[in-house]
């Protein structure tokens, strides 16, 4: 299990996991929604805790939470397989649900997030599933199909708001398809999706409206997470994933006025992959939901080839296609799970993090307080997340920079920014006699993550003679 234990954890992972903590331990969940998604992912963790009996915040480990986005896709590959039966019927729908399952096994952004404790893979997991009832209800119009969309769509919004995106992409796949709806299971998909969304929200469901005009206003400004409209395209290509979007776009012009379901699902990734483009605010897990997208319009192209003379052709371009999308994935899923150099490694948290929750821990066994001892962190930016690989001391405190009086614990981390001033707290502030020396902690520079340097320092006392 230590494909899902090695790399160490992103910053929002660990905010994920501490929001996930208050769930576990206090049996509710705040929805905030001027800063964080929905509950969706924390509500599904429950069970992994359960099973592995962690009810506290400091018995959870990387495994129990990152088996959530695992399992999320393992079973977006038994979606895949699902919706490229139902996009071309029994005939070549089988070969496509086939090519489908595999390209999406294969997929390197794919693989990479689903080891990734934020909501992208759930938020995928959960559109694969709402195409798949559109095109079940295609072909078979009903209350059921209709209740099962709706359900769909309210997970979805209760995963991320960037559902909303999807359902757009949705709707215009429908049109270019003419699929339509009747009134009554429109209705009552509409009506499944608010009783969803109010069911994982209760009380919070109204203040998830006004999360949108938040999000909106992230999403044209961009912030620090702006980018150019051809971000995705770039990332994309350095990871291997553009594969599929031109393979995708190929099989979508040659085949979507022979095949409603190909008009269908292109139509859905090519409108997805616009409206994530033109947004100014860019990650690249946003790029997971449009890759899966293409995927599906990728399979059914060679679904067809596979029934016609070209058939040895199609077979060749799915090995190689596979291979090469396979080493990739590899290639970025281990030795290249946390470097700087893997497009899809952004603003991770470097290795140096282990040295300093391990560091930290060693110092704190020898001592008669243990994980009492005393902790003073001070740092203005984001830290996440070394919280969560100190979670197990329970004498940490927090400070945007240094007070002009009081005494620092005996273990002390700053940015580089706040190291005069903590010096100044170290040998100014306590009376003479008070005053005790502090060494380095660690024996050569480390980084949260690229640009964020820590700097410790400890109670000579405290040190090995």
């Amino acid at each position: 299990m230590a494909y899902l234990a090695d790399r160490p954890m992103h910053a929002d992972e660990a905010m994920q996991a501490d929001r996930f903590a208050t769930l576990l331990e206090k049996h509710s969940f705040q929805y905030d929604w001027s800063e964080h998604h929905g509950p969706a992912l924390a509500y599904a963790t429950l069970p992994a805790a359960w099973i592995a009996r962690q009810r506290r915040y400091v018995d959870l480990d990387e495994w129990t939470i990152r088996v959530v986005p695992a399992l999320a896709g393992f079973l977006l590959v038994l979606a895949s397989f699902a919706i490229g039966k139902a996009a071309l019927g029994n005939g070549r729908g089988s070969s496509a649900g086939g090519a489908a399952a595999l390209f999406t096994a294969v997929s390197p952004v794919l693989v990479y997030y689903s080891r990734y404790y934020i909501p992208e893979m759930l938020l995928v997991l959960f559109s694969a599933c709402l195409v798949l009832c559109v095109l079940a209800y295609e072909k078979s119009p009903g209350l059921r199909w209709g209740v099962a969309t709706g359900v769909c769509a309210g997970l979805m919004y209760a995963t991320k708001e960037t559902a909303v995106l999807v359902l757009l992409a949705v709707v215009a796949g429908c049109l270019a398809a003419r699929i339509r709806f009747r009134r009554v299971d429109l209705g009552t998909a509409a009506l499944a999706a608010v009783a969803m969304v109010v069911l994982l929200l209760q009380s919070q469901s109204g203040e998830s409206l006004r999360s949108l005009l938040v999000y909106a206003e992230r999403a044209a400004s961009g912030g620090r997470h702006a980018h150019p409209w051809y971000y995705y395209l770039q990332v994309l290509t350095l990871g291997g994933d553009v594969l599929w979007l031109l393979l995708g776009v190929v099989a979508f012009v040659r085949l979507a006025k022979f095949h409603r379901g190909v008009a269908f699902l292109g139509t859905y990734a090519a409108v997805l992959t616009v409206l994530y483009s033109v947004l100014q605010y860019k990650t690249p897990w946003c790029a997971a939901g449009l890759v899966h997208g293409w995927i599906l319009a990728t399979a059914a192209g060679f679904s067809t080839l596979l029934e016609s003379r070209w058939r040895p052709v199609a077979v060749a371009g799915i090995v190689l296609v596979t291979a090469l999308a396979a080493l990739q994935a590899v290639r970025y899923a281990f030795p290249l799970a946390a470097d700087s150099h893997n497009p899809y490694a952004y603003a991770h948290t470097t290795r140096d993090v282990f040295q300093i929750r391990n560091q930290i821990e060693i110092l704190a066994r020898s001592q008669p307080l243990g994980f009492h001892t005393g902790i003073d962190i001070f740092a203005a930016e984001n830290w996440w997340p070394l919280p969560w690989y100190l979670r197990r001391f329970s004498q940490i405190r927090w400070w945007s920079a240094p007070t002009r009086n009081g005494r620092a614990g005996p273990i002390v981390l700053c940015s580089p920014a706040n190291e005069d001033a903590i010096a100044r707290l170290l040998y100014e502030v306590p009376p003479p006699g008070a005053r005790e020396l502090f060494v380095n902690l660690f024996p050569h520079p480390v980084w949260l993550r690229p640009g964020v340097e820590v700097r410790g320092y400890v109670a000579a006392s405290m040190t090995p003679p």
